[in-house]
């Protein structure tokens, strides 16, 4: 094992938290932006009450066991935001308990969210509270009509949408706004949310992120494919979240 003197050793840390990150090799490597890996929680035991959990503050369902671990990190958020030219409105999906929307409403004048769960849309308006945040219990789609729901009994993060008629779906393109950013993580179904985006992607060029998940989309279709038709080219990346920005 290689020791290093305390200066190079510091060196190495900080160059290993840096903020860009390299695909491909040599000349043709693409340089992509990458947040910092601070400020992340320390996972701690919930404290469950009844058929919910309290995890930092925020009731969650009873059966999750994954998405309160992970969805405190807001980098993909961070990094997003550097690009946006304004900071008047963000559209976030899915808003599952309410952490995202919330963390994006200290930064944005408006935020718009969408989540499909019941369950988690209850928890979501409980801890929120009266904070001005516009709240669908809706799925993003690219029509307005009805879907149904599938609800993964260990990730409340996991619910997917199906054929069915159990909630709403609605298209950002029917909510007539100008978003500085859109970010989306909705288990495959972002590439039906930018269809019904397109409208308002040509008109605004808002900043978009959006979840890869390569076998949802196999399944429901390729949402990075879509941003490129549409003259969109990605900037970052975090964990699964790819960031774009649209060509002038």
């Amino acid at each position: 094992m290689r020791l290093f003197p305390i200066p190079v050793l510091t060196i190495l840390l900080a160059a290993a938290s840096a903020s860009v990150w390299w695909i491909g090799q040599g000349d043709d490597a693409e340089r992509l932006e990458q947040a910092p890996s601070d400020g992340l929680l320390k996972w701690k035991p919930p404290l469950v009450q009844g058929n919910t959990k309290l995890y930092n503050d925020d009731l969650w369902p009873l059966r999750d066991q994954t998405c309160h671990r992970v969805a405190y990190d807001f980098r993909g958020a961070d990094l997003a935001v550097r690009r946006c030219n304004k900071l008047d409105l963000a559209i976030q999906a899915g808003g599952c308990v309410g952490v995202w929307p919330r963390y994006l409403r200290t930064i944005f004048s408006k935020v718009y969210t969408f989540e499909p769960s019941a369950e988690n849309y209850e928890l979501m308006l409980k801890n929120l509270g009266d904070l001005d945040i516009v709240k669908f219990h809706a799925a993003l789609s690219d029509k307005v009509g009805r879907c149904g729901l599938k609800v993964n009994p260990a990730n409340c993060g996991d619910d997917q949408t199906t054929a069915g008629d159990e909630v709403d779906t609605l298209t950002i393109d029917s909510l007539k706004v100008e978003p500085n950013l859109i970010y989306l993580d909705i288990q495959g179904d972002e590439y039906f949310a930018l269809k019904g985006a397109a409208e308002t992607l040509e008109r605004c060029s808002p900043i978009v992120a959006v979840e890869v998940d390569n076998k949802l989309a196999r399944l429901k279709g390729d949402a990075v494919a879509l941003l490129k038709e549409l003259k969109y080219v990605q900037f970052g990346k975090v964990h699964q979240d790819f960031l774009f920005e649209r060509l002038p």
